[in-house]
């Protein structure tokens, strides 16, 4: 919705509280599902009449999520997101320091440069990567 070309076989949704086991009932349960929780009054960032999350805590959401995840490739995909949102977050002006994206602290960015690369892109979010990974 926001402009990523990774093509996916998940959806995540948003569900009111209450509405849990009405979901799970159209849903297939499965352990993969990304359990976030988003309070009801959660910003929200609309694009063509749907309200997605706002991107930056889709952002910090995937800056935990990564470092739960059990298999590289569901490590992959995530980095791809947060590549993705971090590009998406600084061409439209928003925050993704620590105070706005509290999983993507200096030492995050750091490993996560370490791991996917890229480290030009922490760094137009206005982290400060140094060459050491220090």
């Amino acid at each position: 919705m926001l402009g990523s070309a990774r093509l996916t076989f998940d959806v995540d949704l948003v569900v009111r509280k209450g509405g849990t086991m009405a979901a799970r009932r159209l849903l297939r349960e499965d352990d993969a599902h990304f359990k976030g929780e988003f309070a009801e009054g959660t910003p929200v960032h609309e694009v063509d009449v749907v309200n997605v999350l706002k991107p930056t805590l889709l952002l910090d959401a995937k800056c935990r999520s990564i470092l739960e995840r059990a298999t590289w490739d569901a490590k992959l995909k995530d980095a791809r997101d947060i590549k993705f949102l971090i590009r998406f977050c600084v061409s439209h002006g928003l925050d993704v320091s620590p105070e706005e994206v509290p999983n993507a602290t200096k030492e995050f960015a750091v490993g996560f440069v370490r791991e996917h690369g890229q480290p030009e892109l922490w760094e137009e979010a206005g982290y400060v990567i140094s060459e050491d990974g220090a």
